[in-house]
């Protein structure tokens, strides 16, 4: 199931609203910076017998009356990460075991051209236009400009280095987590990071 909670301050005693219920957990979900989209992912990795699970990508338009949706994928490749470009054109998703980022145009569903990460993406972040940056499974970071559909490593992240990732609203400051408690600040799109240093 995929819920949601309005931080509107008239709504902010509603209950949670509830999209009708995917056939299989939901692992990753993302909204639109206009709050009219959100894409939602499932992920379990094992089959039921012999038969695999069918994955999948679904596209939901939640910005007036009752919501729909849009099926933009269906595989047995469980949906690891998903993201909308900043301006809210794209819709991206990473899928375990492929090294594609696959594109979506929103609001039609069609896919585009697919851009190589070289390994599948865990985390994605929407960056300024239509760059997105996406941490591979190996720990490194890259920037995958969807209009040039081409990926670019982040300079000075090295295997294992990215846990985990935040941008800021703005995306003039990228946060990266490391391991050994390190957490790292990067301007733009590869500046020179400074150790913030151990939070323990």
């Amino acid at each position: 199931t995929c819920t949601w909670l309005s931080t509107s301050p008239a709504m902010t005693t509603a209950s949670p609203a509830s999209l009708p219920p995917r056939p299989h957990p939901v692992t990753a979900v993302a909204l639109s910076q206009d709050g009219k989209h959100l894409l939602a992912g499932t992920g379990e990795t094992e089959g039921t017998g012999d038969k695999p699970m069918v994955h999948e990508l679904t596209l939901w338009r939640i910005g007036s009356g009752k919501p729909t949706h849009l099926t933009l994928a269906k595989t047995e490749a469980p949906v690891r990460a998903v993201a909308f470009s900043q301006d809210g054109k794209r819709a991206v998703a990473a899928f375990q075991g492929s090294g594609d980022l696959a594109v979506f145009d929103v609001p039609s569903g069609k896919a585009g051209e697919r851009i190589a990460l070289g390994s599948f993406a865990t985390k994605l972040a929407p960056l300024a236009g239509s760059r997105v940056l996406a941490a591979r499974v190996d720990g490194t970071l890259v920037v995958a400009d969807l209009e040039g559909g081409k990926a670019t490593p982040l300079p000075g992240v090295g295997p294992g280095d990215a846990r985990a990732l935040a941008v800021s609203p703005r995306h003039e400051l990228i946060a990266v987590g490391g391991p050994q408690g390190r957490i790292e600040l990067r301007r733009g799109q590869g500046g020179e990071a400074f150790d913030t240093g151990d939070p323990g």
